[in-house]
């Protein structure tokens, strides 16, 4: 069973691989599950690691990696508050 922040967490997942298909870079369900399981290892506190194993796991192409960073920053925001 998970926890509420980790089924928060799962959600969010699935809704910024949404938000990057939109931009058409494509993630696939195993990438976005990948990427669910190797967060478990990641300290979530520290947002240059999130951001560092999303675009490793999510971003196959290196045009992409422009608006992956641009979308990451937008719609995590609200997880990793400046300061």
């Amino acid at each position: 069973m998970t926890s509420p922040a980790e089924s928060r967490l799962l959600q969010n997942i699935v809704h910024f691989a949404r938000l990057l298909r939109a931009l058409d870079i494509p993630v696939t369900p195993t990438q976005i599950v990948d990427l669910a399981r190797a967060l478990q290892w990641v300290d979530l506190r520290r947002r240059e690691d999130v951001k560092h194993t999303a675009r490793v796991l999510l971003v196959s192409r290196a045009e992409h990696l422009p608006l992956f960073d641009r979308a990451f920053d937008l719609f995590w925001r609200a997880a990793f508050p400046a300061g």
